[in-house]
């Protein structure tokens, strides 16, 4: 998965733009420099970094862990 939960919000926005309909239906800012980890319950993070990578295109598959 390229979206970690350790990312910013405005980083992720920043590269993909896509994401911004994501955070604002969330109500999260899409200028927070604050990390998905940070911002997101824990509950809820795993479910919000899969949609976002679907959104992007990418999953496990398309991308190896670490790189």
């Amino acid at each position: 998965m390229v979206i970690q939960a350790n990312m910013p919000v405005n980083r992720i926005v920043e590269v993909w733009g896509i994401t911004q309909e994501v955070f604002q239906r969330l109500k999260i800012q899409v200028d927070s420099r604050e990390t998905l980890k940070e911002l997101v319950h824990e509950n809820e993070l795993l479910h919000l970094i899969e949609e976002l990578n679907h959104l992007v295109g990418s999953s496990g598959k398309t991308c190896t862990e670490g790189g």
